[in-house]
């Protein structure tokens, strides 16, 4: 833990790196708030519980003009909203790496490592999380064909 004041706080396995994998959610959903604001990230992905499982193959409709079958995710902390948010995680950099190390510097900056020896990526990790993800690459699709993402979505690959 870290205060307010700087002052860091620490028991048990707290050196032991983990993989964060969906704890990654929150942080990705602050960073497109921050970066386009809450009006315009909730007239994508809504902001109450779903009541179904984390990565149901479901959103909720949210008719626009011009689109009366429009459909959202229904909040940022399932699957298909996390792959929203994180649609909208600076897409204005030019390469996924860049991308990558933004984030990774929004973690090292949260967590207060001064040193940035601690907060990293895992190759290994993101490969077996890919070989698997066919239920994200539906629901990405299922949000594409719902216009759910915003105009400011590239493309699904870099997405997920």
């Amino acid at each position: 833990m870290t205060t307010v004041d700087g002052q860091q706080i620490s028991i048990g396995d707290a050196d032991k790196q983990f993989c964060i994998q969906s704890c990654s959610k929150p942080i990705n959903y602050l960073i497109a708030q921050k970066e386009f604001g809450s009006d315009y990230v909730h007239h994508h992905v809504g902001t109450e519980p779903s009541g179904r499982k984390f990565n149901e193959m479901t959103l909720k409709p949210k008719p626009d003009e011009g689109n009366p079958n429009r459909a959202i995710p229904h909040n940022p902390m399932i699957n298909a909203g996390a792959i929203l948010t994180t649609s909208m995680v600076v897409p204005n950099l030019e390469s996924r790496q860049e991308r990558l190390e933004h984030v990774l510097q929004v973690w090292r900056d949260l967590s207060g490592d001064v040193r940035c020896t601690k907060i990293g990526y895992d190759d290994d990790t993101y490969k077996s999380e890919s070989a698997t993800a066919d239920r994200n690459w539906c629901l990405g699709y299922m949000m594409k064909e719902s216009d759910a993402f915003p105009s400011v979505f590239k493309d699904l690959d870099e997405t997920l």
